[in-house]
C-alpha cells in the first residue's frame, strides 16, 4: 500500500495539480501567495550593459548557467543555479524578479516573475520595507515564468478515493502556510464511501496533514514520522 506522499508522486496526481494550478491561475486562494512569497531573500536579475541578454555568470562548482542578482536586502551578489533555465521564456524585452530561500547554504528559487522597470541599483534604491516586490499588489498581480511550493488542498476526503480521484470543486489552489492554517483552523469532513460524513478528521501536528515534510524527502520520501504519511489521527488506527 502506498504512502500519501508516494500517491502525491503519481502521474495521475501530477496531472490533476496542474489542471487545478491552471485555473487557479497558480494563486494562492487566500493570500493570493503573499504569504508564500513575501518574507523570502527577492533579488533582481541584472542584464549586460547596452544589451538585452541577461547577465549569466558561473556558480561555484563552475558550470555555466547561472544569473547574478542584486538583493534588498544587503550589497551582496548572490549566484543562483537555474536548473532549467531553456525551459523558461525570457523575454529580451523584460527585466525579471526572483524570490528565494535559503537552507542549509543552498540557494533555492521559488518563484521568477517580470518586470517592466530597470532598476540600475536595486539593493541601494529599495529598502526592504518599501520594496514594491513585496507587496500584495505586485505579487498577485505578477506574470510568473516560474512559481514552485503550492499545494492543493482536498475541502473533504472520502473512503476509497486516491488523492486524483475528487471533483476539481472540491480543491482549491494554497501556498504551505495557508493550508496549515486550514487544517489548525477548520475541520476537514471524511466521508464513508457512500458520500455521508462520518466525522471530522484532525490533523497531525507535526505536518499539519500533508502526510510529509518536504524538507526530509531525502528520508523515506520525506514521510512524517509522526503519523507514518496518514494525516490524520483518525486515519492511524
Amino acid at each position: 500500500m502506498k504512502s500519501y506522499s508516494e500517491l502525491l508522486q503519481d502521474e495521475n496526481w501530477k496531472l490533476k495539480r496542474q489542471i487545478i494550478l491552471k485555473r487557479d491561475k497558480s494563486l494562492c486562494s487566500n493570500c493570493y501567495n503573499f504569504n508564500h512569497l513575501s518574507d523570502l531573500f527577492v533579488g533582481y536579475i541584472k542584464r549586460k550593459d547596452d544589451s538585452g541578454e541577461l547577465l549569466v555568470g558561473w556558480n561555484i562548482s563552475g558550470l555555466r548557467n547561472s544569473t547574478i542578482v542584486d538583493l534588498d536586502t544587503d550589497y551582496n551578489w548572490y549566484m543562483l543555479y537555474i536548473t532549467e533555465k531553456e525551459k523558461i521564456d525570457f523575454n529580451k524585452l523584460k527585466n525579471y524578479v526572483v524570490y528565494f530561500e535559503i537552507k542549509d547554504q543552498h540557494r533555492n528559487i521559488v518563484a521568477i516573475c517580470e518586470e517592466d522597470k530597470n532598476y540600475a541599483g536595486f539593493h541601494s534604491l529599495l529598502s526592504k520595507e518599501s520594496n514594491p516586490y513585496r507587496k500584495k499588489e505586485f505579487i498577485k498581480s505578477a506574470k510568473y515564468l516560474q512559481l514552485k511550493g503550492l499545494h492543493i488542498h482536498h475541502t473533504f476526503y472520502q473512503e476509497g478515493r486516491l488523492p486524483w480521484e475528487y471533483p476539481n470543486e472540491s480543491l482549491i489552489t494554497v501556498c504551505w502556510k495557508c493550508h496549515e492554517e486550514i487544517h489548525s483552523n477548520q475541520e476537514i469532513p471524511y466521508l464513508d464511501i457512500n458520500g455521508k460524513c462520518v466525522r471530522n478528521l484532525t490533523p497531525c501536528r507535526r505536518c499539519k496533514g500533508a502526510g510529509y515534510l518536504p524538507q526530509y524527502r531525502h528520508v523515506e520520501n520525506g514521510i512524517c514520522f509522526e503519523c507514518r504519511g496518514k494525516r490524520f489521527y483518525e486515519l492511524m488506527v
